[in-house]
């Protein structure tokens, strides 16, 4: 899959988290700013007193009764199998991490990273590989930053530009099933 063909996948799962947030009563802010040719997400300008000058910036700032939260929506088709623990792990980018964790610190607002599994079939290198189940779970999960800094599963430098640090399934809380998030999607993974 292409850098593009990504960007748009990953858009289209912004596109849906955001719905489904709407229909909370959340108001939505989208940053769109991208750097297609470096792959640069949507960068957040810090003031002259901050320790770096930006910072990489969640997708969407959540408006809801004088309340705001920064949500960094990621759509994934499957989770992951981590043999070692024998568990199901999701995770980002690394760097974005770090920078996550610094805009909460630095802004005072929550940071919340939901992941939307869309695919309850396991990748078949996991089930090769490692014996894994051969469904895995699927619905939009989600936890804020600062909890997730006190249950991480691992890290990797493996995958991903910077790395990538991962968690499990279930130190994340379901927040929708997929199909309340995707109302076409049917539970076997297909539209």
């Amino acid at each position: 899959m292409t850098f593009t063909d990504q960007l748009a996948f990953g858009q289209i799962g912004e596109g849906y988290i955001a719905k489904w947030l709407r229909g909370r009563g959340w108001n939505i802010l989208p940053v769109y700013e991208k750097e297609i040719d470096t792959g640069k997400g949507p960068r957040l300008f810090m003031s002259e007193f901050s320790a770096r000058p930006e910072l990489i910036a969640p997708d969407l700032l959540a408006i809801k009764g004088g309340s705001f939260v920064w949500v960094e929506a990621k759509r994934k088709t499957r989770f992951s199998w981590y043999g070692k623990g024998k568990y199901w792990v999701t995770g980002i980018d690394h760097r974005h991490y770090v920078d996550y964790i610094q805009v909460q610190k630095e802004l005072g607002v929550d940071v919340w990273l939901m992941f939307l599994h869309t695919e309850n079939v396991t990748w078949q290198t996991d089930i090769d590989k490692w014996d894994a189940p051969k469904t895995c779970p699927v619905g939009l999960y989600g936890r804020t930053i600062e909890k997730l800094m006190l249950c991480t599963s691992h890290d990797s430098e493996k995958h991903g530009p910077t790395g990538m640090v991962y968690w499990r399934d279930t130190n994340l809380i379901k927040l929708a099933e997929l199909a309340d998030v995707i109302p076409s999607q049917r539970q076997d993974g297909q539209p």
